[in-house]
């Protein structure tokens, strides 16, 4: 597991994770779990998981809101693009608590077999395009509670 923790004294510098394999077995089990941070790209990982009991393949988890005066769009580059989730609880949870919705692109992943939303998210915006979900398995393939994202 990959665990990224940043704080609003840090000059967020950009994160890339990409074209690793994550097994996750345990109960309440992670592949990357991610707090604070501004500027990352996850890209073509694969997500294994053998448990379903509260595993996440992605967690994201933005507390800290941006400089005063910073404008969204300079400040936040967080990208979700070309990952495989295989079964699990939740694949992809993004929990906005700030004031503001956090932008996110969330491009071209796929999901098979999750065991409830596959994508679920608090306060997002931004775009979630061109996901392939195998509903067949799903309980539930989005979901977005305070939120205003663009989904094509």
């Amino acid at each position: 597991a990959i665990s990224i923790t940043d704080n609003i004294l840090s000059n967020h510098p950009s994160k890339i994770i990409r074209k690793n394999t994550f097994n996750i077995s345990q109960d309440n089990g992670r592949g990357i779990d991610v707090r604070n941070q501004n500027k990352i790209l996850i890209d073509s990982n694969t997500f294994n998981f053998s448990n379903s009991n509260s595993t996440v393949g992605i967690f994201f988890r933005n507390s800290e809101p941006p400089n005063a005066g910073a404008s969204q769009s300079f400040y936040y580059n967080l990208n979700i693009v070309n990952n495989k989730f295989y079964n699990g609880y939740l694949p992809v949870y993004i929990s906005g608590l700030t004031s503001a919705r956090t932008p996110f692109y969330v491009y071209n992943n796929s999901f098979y077999g999750t065991n409830t939303y596959s994508i679920a998210g608090l306060k997002v915006t931004g775009d979630i395009k061109n996901n392939r979900f195998d509903e067949n398995n799903n309980h539930r393939t989005k979901g977005l509670l305070n939120s205003n994202s663009n989904f094509y």
